[in-house]
């Protein structure tokens, strides 16, 4: 009978239908899971393609951002992240994976990596279908050269991914090896295309890292940009009398009105250097004399505007320069066919607002005791009132953090330059929470900007500062040896949301101050600074 019926209430009506939708939602559930299984690992669309950075100066971003553009450019689709945020499932859902990894200290990883050595690397993850390319970007001088690059790939050969092409090594932003790059991609990439022809030699997989490419070859986004004249107003000695190496603090000028508007605390001054005077004579003495003429060059290789010294200044010169050169009095051929120095980096240590670019450089020395090519030009062969080629970086891995949270700054060095503009930009932004710990030799001759420091604890800029002086005492004691007895003021700074700025030296500095950071705060917190851009560094 209809009486024996259930009523059909309102709330009975609302159950039935959430059963049906929970159904529903699971019949999804299991098909795109069935779905996602059944696709090969790394599939992705033939036009998607991900470019991952590890950047500890910001060159490696930089270079990365000039690859997405190229790419994008050409109508092809791809992601852009730093390494920092590639996990093991972002590497299975791409198909093609562009690597720009630089190299700190001695084979280091960039700190924005640190977090991707930790946790993907360890992983047993299999990438069969991943097909990759890697920028190596280092330094040969360093024994480790692209160091952690060369980790990278083995890693990747051993989860079973395969190489586009062979890995490129970029010594110091060697132009003929960016153009190397550009020709891999040019050939991996066919609808790749360049805003002018820059790839004009044909590219072989088998010599990608050693191509002969000119500089010339390479995109101008990829390059150092352009230049702008600098005039050297005054260099100082800063601690004569040290039982390290001369520290000269230069003070240049802008030649002009800047097309590249102002920097920021924290970003880098990239310097052309030149040869010295006597090398270039040396090499149009052997010029002329090849051709038996009376040599002038001795006297004429110390004037500018002389025929060559122009040419040749900013060349490197090797002993074997004269090989293989048909003409020995043609200069111009011979300037060609040199490969450029390279360029060399400094940490700016004033801050826009100041009207003039600081810096601090140490006196360098080669192996037969001769001043190094970019130390050399700023501390002995260029004079007040000549030009210095520069360009700006932006470094921002090292730029300060707009709010007033308390930082913590450590250097050692030459370092105290990058530190000494991060306080600057502090103060004139009216944050005052600033701990300085700096390190160097001796007190009397090696503290730089001593009186800067003086001021700003004695103005309350500075609320904190702690020095080691190694050579002082009878005990010694370094940087990273200040962090021990601060350890309660260091927990409650972090706890308070501080953070910590490192430049100085690569070598020895950096790793010990980092080992005492972790030895102190602990591996957990290390990592939530990294992964939070709480820890940043300007290591050399």
């Amino acid at each position: 009978m209809l009486t024996d019926l259930p009523v059909l209430t309102a709330e009975r009506l609302s159950l039935a239908l959430t059963a049906v939708f929970v159904y529903v939602c699971l019949c999804i559930w299991i098909h795109a899971r069935h779905r996602r299984n059944s696709a090969p690992v790394g599939a992705a669309p033939d036009t998607d393609w991900l470019i991952v950075y590890a950047s500890q100066t910001g060159y490696a971003q930089q270079l990365a951002s000039s690859t997405a553009d190229a790419l994008r450019a050409s109508g092809l689709g791809c992601t852009l992240m730093p390494l920092m945020h590639t996990a093991a499932t972002t590497l299975q859902q791409h198909a093609r994976v562009l690597f720009i990894a630089s190299t700190t200290g001695e084979g280091d990883a960039p700190d924005n990596a640190a977090i991707f050595v930790e946790q993907v690397m360890p992983l047993a993850l299999t990438l069969p279908a991943l097909r990759y390319g890697i920028l190596a970007l280092g330094d040969q001088r360093y024994k480790h050269y692209c160091g952690f690059a060369i980790q990278l790939e083995a890693w990747l050969q051993q989860t079973g991914a395969t190489a586009l092409f062979d890995m490129i090594k970029v010594n110091q932003r060697d132009p003929a090896a960016l153009a190397a790059w550009q020709q891999a991609l040019q050939h991996s990439v066919p609808q790749l295309r360049y805003q002018e022809s820059y790839l004009q030699q044909p590219y072989s997989q088998q010599s990608a890292s050693q191509q002969p490419a000119s500089p010339q070859q390479a995109s101008p986004d990829w390059l150092p940009g352009d230049t702008e004249d600098w005039v050297l107003q005054s260099r100082t000695c800063l601690n004569t009398g040290s039982s390290g190496l001369p520290v000269y603090h230069l003070v240049l000028k802008p030649a002009r009105a800047l097309a590249s508007g102002h920097w920021r605390a924290g970003d880098i001054a990239e310097i052309v250097p030149r040869n010295p005077p006597h090398l270039i004579a040396a090499v149009l003495d052997q010029l002329t004399a090849a051709q038996g003429h009376a040599s002038q060059s001795s006297k004429a290789g110390n004037q500018p505007g002389w025929p060559g010294t122009d040419l040749l200044a900013d060349r490197q010169i090797h002993t074997d320069w004269h090989q293989g050169l048909a003409d020995p009095l043609d200069i111009t051929k011979l300037a060609e066919r040199l490969p450029r120095l390279g360029i060399r980096s400094y940490s700016i240590a004033s801050v826009p607002a100041d009207g003039q670019i600081e810096l601090l450089v140490r006196e360098s020395r080669t192996g037969n005791g001769a001043p190094g090519v970019g130390a050399g030009w700023l501390c002995h062969w260029a004079q007040p009132g000549q030009n210095i080629e520069l360009q700006i970086r932006s470094n921002p891995s090292f730029h300060i953090p707009e709010d007033d949270r308390p930082m913590i700054l450590i250097g050692n060095g030459t370092g105290i330059a990058g530190l000494r503009s991060l306080i600057k930009q502090r103060i004139a932004q009216g944050h005052t929470r600033n701990w300085l710990l700096f390190g160097e030799r001796s007190a009397a001759v090696d503290f730089h900007f001593a009186e800067d420091c003086a001021a700003w604890l004695h103005e309350g800029s500075l609320q904190q500062l702690d020095t080691a002086f190694s050579r002082d005492g009878d005990t010694v004691r370094y940087v990273q040896d200040l962090l021990p007895a601060q350890q309660t003021r260091l927990r409650q700074w972090v706890d308070q949301g501080a953070s910590l700025y490192v430049c100085g030296s690569a070598a020895g500095m950096a790793p010990e101050v980092h080992g005492m950071l972790v030895k102190l705060l602990g591996a957990p917190t290390m990592s939530t600074l990294i992964a939070s851009g709480r820890y940043r560094r300007d290591i050399y």
